[in-house]
């Protein structure tokens, strides 16, 4: 599991390895997105692309402000 923290130290988020993807979820436990290897690909929680590549660290970051 990867915590993810904001510039002054407080946890904003993490990732973690669930179900054969990386899964990003905000402090309260909501699923912000998920990371699919074999695809390249980041999703939304329904399933719909967001971008090629890894962005879960972005969402995080976008999710706390």
């Amino acid at each position: 599991m990867q915590t993810i923290k904001s510039p002054s130290g407080k946890t904003i988020g993490t990732i973690r390895q669930e179900s054969g993807r990386l899964v990003a979820r905000d402090t309260t436990g909501k699923m912000l997105g998920y990371y699919v290897e074999k695809e390249n690909a980041t999703r939304d929680p329904h399933g719909r692309l967001l971008a090629k590549g890894n962005i879960l660290s972005a969402l995080i970051l976008q999710n706390a402000k």
